[in-house]
């Protein structure tokens, strides 16, 4: 329904609620890049979107149509848009790494690389990043005994990364 309501309300930017604003000039949010054409920013990862109304309008339509050439039972945006990407379903699909940055980007344990944090618009600090951020040991707090891989203080470490983002690199 998010792609619906995009379409409704005017188009624009969406976001994924675990990817945070890093490089985001104010003039990136009130125009459209690539003249509205809807922009995925992460490869087929739903993390940082982008189109005019007609453009999500139209990808709303591609999403439901695309569902039955899904493999597999578990059905997510990230398989539609994996989908749409193999078609060319004249769909962007920036890559990956560009503009939106993945997990704890720390050179050591709370030491923030701000060279890569300075490119991009966002970071995505997915859940899935936590236990590998565990063991790499870049997991921003204590471990504790309850959540040896950090899942229930997803939050809670986003938010310290994002502190040290800002204290370290801004």
């Amino acid at each position: 329904y998010q792609w619906m309501a995009m379409a409704v309300s005017g188009g624009g930017w969406i976001s994924a609620y675990d990817t945070f604003p890093t490089n985001f000039a104010l003039a990136d949010g009130t125009s459209l890049p690539n003249d509205g054409v809807f922009t995925s920013f992460q490869g087929s990862v739903p993390s940082l979107m982008s189109g005019s109304s007609d453009e999500w309008d139209r990808a709303s339509k591609l999403l439901i149509d695309a569902i039955p050439r899904i493999e597999g039972t578990i059905i997510t945006v990230r398989h539609v848009l994996e989908v749409l990407n193999q078609e060319n379903a004249n769909v962007i699909f920036m890559d990956q790494g560009s503009n939106v940055q993945d997990g704890f980007v720390y050179d050591s344990p709370r030491k923030v690389n701000c060279d890569k944090m300075s490119s991009g618009k966002a970071i995505r600090i997915a859940l899935s990043h936590m236990h590998g951020a565990v063991d790499e040991g870049f997991y921003p707090l204590d471990v504790e005994k309850d959540d040896p891989h950090g899942y229930n203080h997803h939050a809670e470490a986003a938010k310290l990364f994002l502190d040290d983002w800002r204290n370290q690199c801004r």
